[in-house]
């Protein structure tokens, strides 16, 4: 996979701001890589799809959603090439060596030691980078408003992730729960209905697309013969034109021979 608009591979591609490897999703659902996106934002006041054309407001670079499952590839293929991913905890960036999947961070050795000692996270389970699977290893996903702060609560009036002061913000009087055990299987039911549906739109779609695809081959099949048929037409009524225009010619040169003869007599 690759950036729509420089074409490189994700896993090649230039470094954000944040120093990190990033893809994100535009709304046409193509994606693009970080740099360019921020590129796209610093330069204009919307973003065009090099691809399809569609274009998008501008708006804030974190609004933008994160392609998820090309961020698995690029972590697994740093991995995989024992090239560094930065430590999700300390200021330093250091080199990561494991992940917290209940924190959802990439941490180094030091703040693996802190996370281990600390009691709020002495009983998480700690995996060293290299036996981490791919389709396992994410990425926290940050507030698109407080671009600092974790999503950490579900607001079911709004139907939206939500960080600690978007709650105390805009939140304080909804009904929010942590993102978690029945909420997630129920919102993961949503999606699979959605799914669904899409599915069966997609059929329907399908479907008539081949009904429409048929009625426009009959009706140029229809045209053809009717062109053919007038073609032939226009062939016989050409060849009785001719055919008439001769016998008047003949007629012609015989009463005119007629005519001549008579007279000399």
């Amino acid at each position: 996979l690759s950036c729509v608009f420089c074409k490189v591979a994700f896993k090649n591609s230039r470094l954000t701001r944040s120093g990190r490897c990033e893809s994100k999703v535009l709304s046409c659902l193509h994606s693009s890589c970080g740099s360019c996106l921020e590129e796209c934002l610093r330069s204009g006041d919307e973003v065009r799809c090099p691809i399809c054309d569609s274009r998008t407001e501008r708006q804030s670079y974190h609004k933008f959603l994160c392609n998820f499952a090309v961020h698995q590839g690029i972590d697994r293929s740093f991995i995989d090439e024992q090239r560094s991913i930065a430590c999700d905890e300390c200021v330093e960036a250091c080199s990561a060596v494991t992940y917290c999947s209940q924190c959802v961070r990439s941490l180094c050795c030091e703040c693996s030691d802190h996370h281990r000692r600390s009691k709020s996270t002495s009983g998480h389970c700690l995996i060293e980078l290299q036996q981490q699977q791919e389709h396992l290893m994410h990425r926290a996903a940050f507030c698109a408003v407080h671009v600092d702060q974790k999503y950490e609560f579900f607001c079911e009036t709004c139907e939206k992730l939500c960080c600690r002061t978007c709650v105390l913000q805009d939140h304080e009087t909804h009904n929010y729960k942590l993102p978690a055990g029945s909420l997630v299987a129920r919102q993961r039911q949503e999606v699979k209905n959605q799914i669904e549906q899409l599915k069966d739109t997609a059929q329907r779609l399908q479907n008539r697309h081949k009904t429409i695809f048929e009625t426009v081959r009959d009706f140029e099949q229809q045209v053809e013969v009717a062109r053919l048929g007038l073609e032939g037409l226009e062939a016989q009524v050409k060849a009785a034109i001719e055919a008439r225009q001769h016998a008047l010619e003949d007629e012609l040169h015989a009463f005119v021979t007629s005519r001549r003869e008579s007279s000399r007599n």
